[in-house]
């Protein structure tokens, strides 16, 4: 604490006045108190359950530009650090279970959030439940249209068909339409802009249990012209495990 003490004579009183000025605490006068940046501290995750695939904000502070996000030890996809305070990530494929959510800054310094965020059980087998679907056609263009019809005995409202990359889990679902409880119908989808194989599968009560799959759809090439425009998707339903 620096001060100037000053002396003035007030000769009418006869008496000697002590003037405390007060310039200023832990600084030298002339010069701007040092900004000390808050630290690294990873304070809550939301949402805080989900799939794989599920968006991420992370929230805290000392985020700097350039953090890593990991999540159960697997580095999270699509990072984005917003501010200081935010980032944004998607979840990662891991074992069902309460993992912990890592933020990493350039340079080593790390937070993390034990237990911050957790991946579903998988869900138990379907019984009693006959389903179909047939797709054609089988080879198409990239955007081209696709067919897809369904049967299936016992259908929920919220069961809904949704298409894959061949060999990926049924969390990496591309995307989906719900089948609105009816037993029979088809659904008009566009095929994948990214050319490679794929396929359908039914999945009944908003669930990732699969009760059947197509045959696989190869997607190549460019698109060719087509005058019939593919429908647009019907997502109804309560849809609460797909955003």
């Amino acid at each position: 604490m620096n001060a100037v003490l000053c002396r003035h004579a007030l000769s009418r009183a006869g008496l000697w006045v002590l003037f405390l000025v007060m310039l200023g605490c832990d600084s030298s006068p002339g010069v701007s108190p040092r900004f000390t940046p808050p630290s690294l501290a990873v304070q809550f995750v939301t949402p805080t359950s989900g799939p794989p695939g599920t968006p991420l904000t992370i929230s805290g502070t000392g985020f700097l530009s350039g953090a890593m996000v990991s999540v159960g030890g697997v580095d999270a996809a699509n990072v984005v650090r917003v501010s200081e305070l935010v980032i944004t990530a998607t979840a990662p494929p891991h074992d069902a279970g309460s993992v912990d959510v890592v933020v990493t800054n350039p340079g080593g310094e790390r937070s993390t959030l034990t237990a911050g965020f957790s991946y579903p059980m998988p869900p138990g087998p379907v019984t009693g439940v006959a389903a179909s679907l047939t797709v054609r056609p089988t080879v198409v263009a990239t955007g081209g249209q696709l067919q897809v019809d369904w049967a299936i005995s016992g259908p929920g409202f919220d069961d809904w068909i949704g298409i894959f990359r061949v060999g990926d889990s049924n969390f990496g679902y591309l995307d989906y339409q719900y089948t609105n409880g009816r037993t029979t119908g088809t659904q008009t989808w566009a095929a994948p802009s990214q050319p490679g194989q794929y396929e359908f599968r039914y999945l009944p009560n908003d669930g990732y249990t699969d009760v059947a799959r197509s045959v696989p759809v190869t997607v190549q090439g460019a698109a060719a012209s087509s005058s019939a425009a593919p429908q647009p998707l019907t997502r109804r339903g309560r849809g609460s495990l797909r955003r």
